[in-house]
C-alpha cells in the first residue's frame, strides 16, 4: 500500500521521484524478468529520521524505509522475497 493514497498530480510525483533518484541515501532497484521490467525495491537509508524524505512514516530506531512492488501479472510466484533479498545483498 502506498504511504499516500490520494491521487498525485504528475508534476508532483515527478519531482518526488526527481529528488529520490538525486538522493545519495536512496536505492532504487527495478527487477527484471526476461528483459521485462516486472518490479521495483526502493530503500532510503537514514541514519535519523530526518534524513529520510517519509520520516512521518518511519519508526524512530529504523535504518531504512523500505518500498516494493510486484506487477499484477508476476504476484504471487514468490518473486517479491527474490526481490528484497537481492536488495539487501547490494
Amino acid at each position: 500500500m502506498a504511504f499516500n493514497v490520494e491521487q498525485i498530480a504528475w508534476s508532483q510525483h515527478s519531482t518526488w521521484f526527481d529528488n529520490r533518484l538525486a538522493d545519495i541515501n536512496t536505492r532504487i532497484y527495478i527487477a527484471e524478468m526476461n528483459g521485462q521490467a516486472i518490479g521495483q525495491v526502493r530503500l532510503e537509508l537514514h541514519l535519523n529520521q530526518t534524513q529520510c524524505a517519509s520520516a512521518q512514516r518511519v519508526p524512530e530506531k529504523s535504518r531504512a524505509l523500505l518500498d516494493y512492488s510486484v506487477a499484477p501479472p508476476w504476484r504471487g510466484k514468490g518473486l517479491a522475497s527474490r526481490m528484497l533479498i537481492l536488495a539487501a545483498q547490494d
